[in-house]
Formats: structure tokens, C-alpha cells, sequence
């Protein structure tokens, strides 16, 4: 009799402890907080260097992941030497409420941008609304060649 109970609260425990409502929900992400127009400028100067970016996307949230289009700008002035790279292509990537990560690769050289950066939460950007931003690191790989820039920032308008 004994076991006969324990097997009939083993089996309800069995049968009640697994339901649908235990499943993990996925966690939505807000695609209007990435869908739109974005623009990156940035340049820094030396005594012998001179140094600019801009970066132009399109994009399309769709629950964590992007895609569209990016125009990108590289202007680097090395002394009397200048090197320009541009080149428009696709973009893709993935975002959360606090995080982004920028690809764009040319279809024709193979150089790409990266940017991995975090959403700037300050009073400034709250009052103006419209605004979103992420400050952080971009890497170009140009011609086999790595540079990085950190506390980048991107613009949403």
C-alpha cells in the first residue's frame, strides 16, 4: 500500500512538475529602436595624422538581428600621403535594448567595419528623444590591415 503511494505522488509530481508555462518565453526585442536612418562621424587629427570616418546605414530590425544598407567613408592622411576607402554595401548585424554589432563588408575588396557598442543612456539623450545612440569601438580591416577607434558613437534620428 505504502508503495502504491509513492507511486501515485511520484507519477503527479511527474505530471504536473513539466507544463507549457515552464517553457522559456522568448524575450522580444523593440525592432523600432533599430529600424531607420543612422549616421557615424568621427575624425581625429595629429601633428602628422589626419584621420576621418562616416558611415551612413538603412536598416530593418527584425527581433534581434538588422539588415539593410551602409555607405561608408575612410579618409586617412598619413603626412603629404592620402589613402581614401569607400564603398556601399550590405549591412547586418545584431542588437539588443543595450548592445549592437555593426558588419559591413565590401562585395568587391573584402575590407570591412565592425562596431560593437552599448546604448547611451544619459539625461541628454532622454530629453531629446528621438535620439538613440551607442558609443563604442569600431575596426576596420583595410587592405589586410587592422585599425580600431574606441568611444565611437552612432546616431539614430
Amino acid at each position: 500500500m505504502k508503495s502504491l503511494f509513492y507511486l501515485c505522488t511520484f507519477t503527479i509530481i511527474l505530471l504536473t512538475g513539466c507544463t507549457k508555462k515552464d517553457d522559456p518565453v522568448a524575450t522580444q526585442v523593440n525592432d523600432a529602436l533599430i529600424t531607420g536612418s543612422w549616421q557615424m562621424e568621427f575624425s581625429i587629427t595629429t601633428l602628422t595624422s589626419f584621420d576621418s570616418l562616416g558611415l551612413k546605414l538603412d536598416i530593418a530590425g527584425n527581433n534581434g538581428t538588422f539588415s539593410g544598407t551602409g555607405d561608408f567613408n575612410y579618409l586617412k592622411k598619413d603626412g603629404s600621403t592620402a589613402t581614401r576607402y569607400t564603398f556601399k554595401d550590405n549591412a547586418t548585424g545584431t542588437y539588443s535594448e543595450s548592445e549592437i554589432r555593426i558588419n559591413l563588408k565590401s562585395g568587391i575588396s573584402g575590407n570591412t567595419f565592425t562596431f560593437i557598442g552599448n546604448r547611451e543612456n544619459s539625461s541628454f539623450f532622454k530629453v531629446a528623444g528621438s535620439v538613440t545612440k551607442y558609443i563604442g569601438t569600431v575596426t576596420l580591416l583595410l587592405d589586410g590591415k587592422i585599425t580600431e577607434f574606441t568611444d565611437i558613437s552612432i546616431f539614430k534620428y
